[in-house]
């Protein structure tokens, strides 16, 4: 146990991303319905392998323990996320398909305090929170693509965050604390 302590007390952290980790199975017929068309359109296409809500993306060096804190305060707080739409995000590499959620009062609260308090990522047009499913090549898919596939997916009603997550560079989960209920 000390050697854990050690660690998480000695290391910092930069380039890392705190989000909401989600029951993925609720995912499941909406990315298996977008993902036939991409079959059947032979449109190449990755599944994103964690679906996640991201909450901040932090640019700065953070002592672990410090994050670690932050997580355990955030996982008291509940979270519960309506469905906005399908949407299309561009990326660097990648272009993401992604459920675009709708934005709560108290997740606006979060980001702004971890704004407050770190150097983190901000996108133009602001936040917009979202689950990525499925990564393609960018400009592939048109809006009437990309209207044809929206037209009739089957869309969970709610999404709820079961956990709170620390992920690495990696975009690998470095620590999880699951939701008080």
């Amino acid at each position: 146990m000390a050697k854990f302590y050690n660690y998480i007390y000695e290391k910092s952290m930069g380039s890392t991303m705190i989000g909401f980790g989600i029951d993925e199975s609720k995912l499941k017929r909406t990315i298996d319905y977008i993902e036939s068309w991409l079959i059947r359109y032979k449109v190449p296409y990755e599944l994103v392998e964690k679906n996640h809500i991201s909450v901040a993306q932090i640019k700065s060096k953070v002592k672990k323990d410090e994050l670690v804190r932050l997580i355990n305060k955030i996982s008291n707080q509940p979270f519960k996320f309506k469905i906005k739409k399908i949407t299309m995000l561009p990326g660097r590499q990648w272009d993401f398909i992604a459920l675009e959620l709708n934005r709560s009062e108290n997740f606006i609260k979060l980001f702004n305090d971890i704004k407050k308090k770190y150097d983190v990522v901000e996108f133009s047009g602001g936040m917009r929170p979202h689950i990525s499913l499925i990564r393609i090549t960018p400009g592939i898919a048109t809006d009437e693509f990309m209207a044809d596939i929206v037209r009739n997916v089957p869309l969970p009603k709610k999404i709820l965050s079961k956990k709170v997550e620390l992920w690495n560079p990696r975009f690998k989960v470095d620590y999880s604390k699951p939701k008080r209920r």
